[in-house]
């Protein structure tokens, strides 16, 4: 199921209403991906300048330098999928999501780290935005 977000980003476009295909919908979704992973990006750089401990805004710097990673995995998703190279596109989201993982991860791994109920809730968005694409992607 397409969250709320990226239903509301695709009502607004309106290349959306026009797609003609699974493959242009799954772009368009995809957009919407690297444009949360944007948010996030920017999100954790916030973060990490407001730290005063270091090793604090190390983990910040390293989750927003992963959401970063995200995007290349997302534009080579969307590249495969253009080419009708399904699995290696779906390879790419899986990529995007292991990136996440591994932020999310270690944001848990600290107990002194607090992050806001609105980040936690982005990044929850992110990640079931990810496996949607994934579960567009998986029958074409």
């Amino acid at each position: 199921m397409i969250t709320e977000v990226c239903t509301q980003r695709l009502k607004s476009n309106p290349a959306a209403e026009f797609a003609t295909s699974k493959v242009e919908l799954t772009v368009m979704v995809m957009n919407c991906i690297s444009n949360h992973a944007d948010a996030l990006q920017e999100n954790m750089k916030d973060y990490a300048s407001n730290s005063k401990d270091e090793s604090i805004k190390g983990v910040f710097l390293e989750c927003s330098k992963a959401y970063m990673g995200t995007k290349k995995d997302l534009l080579s998703a969307i590249i495969h999928l253009k080419s009708h190279e399904f699995d290696e596109a779906e390879s790419s989201v899986t990529g995007a999501v292991f990136q996440h993982h591994l932020c999310h991860s270690t944001i848990k791994s600290y107990k002194q780290i607090k992050i806001s109920r609105k980040l936690a809730y982005e990044m929850e968005v992110y990640e079931e935005l990810c496996f949607t694409a994934t579960r567009i992607i998986e029958p074409l």
